[in-house]
């Protein structure tokens, strides 16, 4: 009698163990599905402040300098219409910001964005064409719709903070709350290169962690998926 309750107990203590390692197996998985996360975020991160690194050294040459190409200018007539926008949207109240627009190349780095996506594609090289037909016939009215169309907000919408564009319901003033941020940008150059070595630290501890946990048998790790095991 003693014997078997001394099995069963014993039985229990055997499965609450299996059990627990189990748990903490997949808890174990579950972070290295959390870091991979974190390195493909991070990496994300780094490539849109290398873009926009890049964008900010090209918005300053064509500010500071006049560049004879067809995109150069292309990009300063429309920085210059972006401009014109955010005076119009303040001279009508409707944004009211106690900060310069004007001044910086917020406007010079949105535009060298957007006809860099707009001439992308066909339906956007057509509405390239339409608007700088509109800034060189002076039509504001034009502008200010082809500015406020689905396209080009929803080009603007993938740059920055995309999440607020519900938050502002004039399309115009979303376009200007992006030129305001990007003219706050900074040199990137630091934070890129700390962001790099953050994420080979990352990438190294992933690596020596993934090997120490496939030797356990806990995951399997194939063509960059993680299987929990």
């Amino acid at each position: 009698m003693l014997f078997k309750k001394f099995m069963a107990i014993s039985l229990s203590f055997l499965l609450l163990g299996t059990t627990t390692l189990s748990a903490q197996g997949m808890n174990k998985c579950a972070f290295m599905l959390t870091k991979q996360e974190r390195i493909k975020e991070m990496k994300a991160a780094l490539a849109s402040m290398q873009e926009l690194q890049i964008e900010r050294t090209k918005a300053r040459e064509i500010r500071d300098m006049l560049v004879d190409t067809s995109d150069s200018r292309e990009i300063a007539l429309l920085a210059e219409s972006l401009d014109e926008e955010a005076a119009a949207l303040q001279a009508e109240g409707r944004f009211n910001r106690n900060m310069a627009i004007g001044g910086g190349v917020g406007s010079v780095i949105l535009a060298g964005l957007l006809i860099k996506r707009m001439k992308a594609s066909a339906e956007g090289a057509t509405v390239t064409a339409k608007l700088m037909s509109a800034i060189k016939n002076s039509n504001k009215a034009a502008i200010g719709k082809i500015l406020s169309s689905a396209f080009i907000v929803a080009i603007t919408s993938t740059f920055w903070f995309g999440s607020r564009m519900s938050e502002i319901s004039d399309q115009r003033e979303f376009l200007i709350s992006l030129v305001i941020k990007l003219n706050a940008l900074k040199d990137l150059a630091d934070t890129i290169v700390g962001l790099e070595e953050e994420i080979e630290q990352e990438e190294i501890s992933f690596a020596m962690r993934l090997e120490e946990l496939r030797s356990e048998g806990l995951v399997d790790y194939n063509q960059g998926e993680i299987v929990c095991l």
